[in-house]
């Protein structure tokens, strides 16, 4: 709290010969001389005036208190016409001080006296010698009510909703609102200084105002005839706010009284919504539990594309082909066609033809030949299969000068096709072979040459698979494993395959099931699409139809309720809707039971007047019973009645109320809303931080508003 005080300090000297008191202290020490002096009050004289802005007060008290030989010494002395107050004969160094009167705010503080040599005393041949000080100050008294000509005031009204069952709002009595106003410097003289200086009232502060049972509240700052900057203080408070709720341990409504906080910082929470009137329904049975589900992985054919073939480097990439995910390599050095062999304990039929590539890499020459001397001649390769030759293409060479085709002769010339590139089969140029082969062999042409005969050599080539030319997918296959056998390669064919999907036939066993089933549960599945968990759209499918497996209107062609069972329409066969390669977990979510409710709209006499909210219940098998009454015991309301009509029946025998009824008695008295307040915020009507001159009145409204609650 800052308050506002003018004092007026100034001093005057008169040496003044002391022969009494040097006789009596004249053997005594210094320090006991200046003990003796100032108990007798020799150093100082005090005059104080007491103003109301600038009008003096008359009749206000002031009274110095001080310790004197381990006493409390207490001098007091009443204002004059001109609100003047003289003090002598008191003691020097810390004072309290009290001014008051009547209809006055009361001024405390504690008032100390210089007191030191050269400026109180000197020392004369070993004694001391006083020097008199006239000290005087200037104090103002603040009117009680306000009305004086150094004051404003700060007034208003405090209200809360601190009883939510009510609309009219409360008071916060009790609670002080305070103003936080300019503070200006309280001007002393050398040889005086006042600290600890308050301004109350009734033990409340100047710039304080209590609120009253009435609400209000009135706050009185010091003025003057400049404006002063003010500042309302208003307190964060906490109170026990009455209101009608809901209590979840006794589950039942209630009235009950929660701590609550209000003020600017808070965020107000809702009011609860209840209702005076409050319709109970009989329970419908329990829901059902028990069910389970088997699931078997269905086979399938293996849909690869119809030409698979290597176009990456194996193992580094994969391909996807109808939720079949593999790698594929193509072998190294195959002499001759492999076999492929397909392993699963269910699947049969697939049916791929292997295609082959080869390129030639060298002919190691066994015998040079005889031909004419630079004769064209051509070489062919040929593929033998069950002994039997044929070709499958043709190169040229020619011979040396000499008529030989020399191991130099033969690998300039592959050399050249595999630097021109320009014919299939050298080198990185492979060339595409659809038939079967055992093996390739090279054959060197006639030689025309007198005595001549033609050259031979053996042929070095890389063979490895081009593609599977895919004839049939067969059908059944849960795990197929792939297994390239013969051909003799350097290194076999690879075909991996990581991610083998399929769907899961899904079997409903009803065994177990202990609580008999009105309502189909909710069922979600949780798969596996190659290396990526899925929450399933829980989709299944009877041959090309596809139905969703709980909703409400598709779960009724799939799914019934048999004497408290579960079962599929029909008995017919269902298959996930998804594929996944491993077995999918289940979630069953049996659905509790839940009895309906229903709430009204209440007429001018506070009878029923229609429906204005329903919830259909889950779980009945017939239309359920409906008992009125007050939400809470002891509040007025009777006589109301009314009877369930309408609804209908699901495929699996639940009955659905659409919330329909036949009003039979409308009823009297109940009450709308047991918490009618609307929800408040914080609000003060004007700024809290504002000016104000002497003689003002500035009007400050502050509610609360409806509080935070503290529910448990």
């Amino acid at each position: 709290m800052m308050l506002i005080a003018s004092v007026m300090l100034w001093s005057c000297a008169d040496d003044t010969s002391q022969i009494d008191e040097l006789m009596a202290a004249q053997e005594a020490t210094l320090e006991e001389q200046l003990q003796i002096l100032n108990n007798q009050g020799e150093f100082y004289n005090f005059n104080l005036k007491i103003l109301d802005g600038n009008d003096p007060i008359e009749g206000a008290t002031v009274a110095l208190s001080s310790s004197k030989s381990g006493e409390v010494e207490e001098i007091s002395s009443t204002s004059d016409a001109n609100g003047n107050v003289f003090f002598t004969n008191f003691k020097v160094g810390g004072n309290y001080i009290s001014i008051s009167k009547e209809n006055y705010y009361t001024v405390n503080g504690i008032i100390n006296f210089k007191f030191e040599e050269g400026y109180n005393y000197e020392i004369v041949n070993g004694n001391v010698v006083p020097i008199e000080r006239n000290e005087t100050a200037i104090l103002p008294l603040y009117a009680a009510d306000g009305s004086g000509k150094n004051t404003s005031k700060i007034a208003g009204k405090v209200t809360m909703q601190s009883d939510l069952t009510t609309e009219e709002p409360e008071f916060a009595v009790g609670e002080i609102i305070k103003a936080d106003f300019t503070k200006e410097g309280i001007d002393v003289s050398d040889g005086l200084k006042i600290s600890e200086y308050t301004v109350s009232l009734n033990d409340i502060e100047l710039g304080s105002g209590v609120v009253d049972s009435a609400g209000n509240y009135t706050i009185i700052i010091p003025g003057n005839t400049a404006t002063s900057n003010v500042e309302l203080v208003i307190p964060e408070i906490k109170r026990q706010q009455r209101l009608a709720f809901y209590n979840s341990e006794t589950e039942s409504y209630e009235y009950t009284n929660l701590e609550s906080y209000f003020g600017i910082n808070q965020e107000y929470n809702g009011i609860p919504n209840i209702r005076g009137i409050i319709a109970t329904t009989t329970s419908p049975p329990a829901g059902g539990e028990g069910l389970e589900i088997l699931l078997s992985k269905v086979g399938r054919a293996i849909d690869l594309n119809r030409y698979s073939y290597d176009q990456y480097v194996y193992p580094t990439t994969s391909r996807e082909s109808n939720n079949i995910t593999y790698r594929f390599f193509a072998g190294y050095k195959y002499q001759g066609n492999p076999q492929l062999k397909i392993t699963d304990e269910n699947g049969g039929n697939f049916r791929a033809d292997i295609h082959m590539e080869f390129a030639l890499e060298k002919i190691d020459m066994t015998n040079a030949g005889k031909y004419h001397p630079n004769q064209y001649v051509e070489i062919a390769v040929d593929r033998m299969k069950d002994g039997v030759r044929y070709n499958v293409f043709y190169f040229v060479v020619y011979a040396d000068n000499s008529g030989e085709i020399s191991q130099e002769v033969m690998d300039d010339r592959i050399d050249d096709y595999m630097r021109d590139n320009y014919i299939a089969g050298f080198g990185n140029n492979f060339r595409r072979i659809t038939e079967d082969f055992d093996s390739l062999v090279v054959r060197f042409g006639e030689s025309q040459f007198s005595g001549g005969f033609p050259a031979n050599g053996k042929l070095g080539y890389n063979a490895k698979i081009e593609r599977l030319d895919i004839r049939n997918r067969g059908e059944s296959y849960v795990d197929p494993s792939f297994e390239f056998i013969g051909g003799n390669p350097s290194q076999a064919a690879i075909m991996d395959v990581s991610y083998f999907g399929c769907r899961w036939a899904i079997e409903l066993i009803n065994a177990s099931v202990s609580s008999p089933y009105q309502i189909v549960p909710e069922i979600d599945f949780l798969y596996s699409n190659d290396n990526f968990y899925n929450l399933s759209s829980n989709k299944i499918t009877l041959d090309s139809t596809v139905y969703d497996f709980y909703d409400d209107e598709s779960i009724e062609k799939v799914l019934k309720i048999v004497d408290g069972k579960v079962d599929f329409d029909f008995n017919l066969k269902y298959y996930t809707g998804f594929v996944s390669d491993q077995m999918p977990d289940v979630d069953i979510e049996n659905i509790s039971s839940e009895p309906a409710a229903v709430t009204f709209a209440l007429n001018e006499e506070g009878g029923i007047d229609f429906v204005d909210g329903y919830f259909s219940g889950r779980g009945y098998s017939e239309p359920f019973e409906v008992t009125i009454s007050p939400t809470i015991e002891g509040l007025p309301g009777e006589n109301a009645n009314i009877k369930i009509r309408g609804g209908r029946y699901n495929a699996y025998g639940e009955y659905i109320w659409q919330g329909e009824v036949e009003i039979i008695d409308s009823g009297s008295g109940y009450i709308e809303k047991l918490n009618p307040v609307v929800l408040s915020n914080f609000a003060v009507t004007g700024d809290v931080s504002f000016k104000v001159v002497a003689g003002q009145t500035i009007y400050r409204d502050i509610n609360y508003g409806s509080g935070r609650r503290i529910y448990e």
